[in-house]
């Protein structure tokens, strides 16, 4: 078995360096790459109606560019809605997956931000 992946029988194959799962069946010994990763995980968390900043899309999720996908789920004809809102507010929702703290010193309820969400 090679170092760089884990075979499951026939039909999965997962690559631990790439992060892919290759799909094959036994009849037709097709691969099909399915990729999963933080755009994704994004973009079905937006999907679900939950509302997104952009440090939370770096801190929660990883996605550098988050401009990026909302332009994605504007392409596939998705309504995306914007608001401002306080940094304090999005720090509280942050605490929900993660510990974050700001520093002390900084005026959270002073500084605004914007949440993005997909419209339904």
């Amino acid at each position: 078995m090679n170092k760089k992946s884990t075979d499951l029988g026939n039909v999965f194959k997962i690559s631990k360096v790439t992060k892919r799962v290759s799909i094959s069946t036994k009849e037709t010994k097709n691969l099909k790459t399915v990729k999963y990763g933080a755009v994704t995980a994004l973009k079905d968390h937006m999907l679900k109606g939950n509302k997104v900043s952009r440090i939370e899309s770096l801190v929660i999720f990883g996605v550098q560019n988050f401009t990026a996908v909302l332009s994605i789920l504007k392409k596939d004809k998705f309504i995306i809605k914007k608001q401002p809102v306080t940094m304090a507010k999005i720090i509280r929702r942050m605490n929900e997956y993660c510990d974050c703290t700001p520093p002390t010193n900084l005026p959270t309820k002073e500084i605004t931000m914007h949440e993005w969400w997909v419209s339904k």
